[in-house]
């Protein structure tokens, strides 16, 4: 299973939890993740089933996360 997101919301959440190396220092940390994210969208895109996360917030992602389970 694929759990997307926004490189911004990635990004967003890494910061939330108080870790800052993501930017520290780094100007291009944003275009470096929409890169990386792009890169692997082949070997991601293979999944049985993907959840995009974007602009959800937690309980609405798990809600759909949980739904894809049970049918799975």
């Amino acid at each position: 299973m694929w759990i997307k997101a926004a490189p911004e919301e990635h990004m967003a959440r890494v910061v939330a939890q108080g870790d800052m190396r993501p930017m520290a220092g780094h100007a291009e940390a944003m275009e470096d993740l929409r890169n990386i994210l792009t890169a692997r969208e082949p070997l991601y895109g293979k999944a049985d089933a993907v959840v995009d996360t974007s602009g959800c917030p937690v309980e609405k992602s798990f809600a759909a996360l949980r739904k894809v389970l049970a049918s799975g």
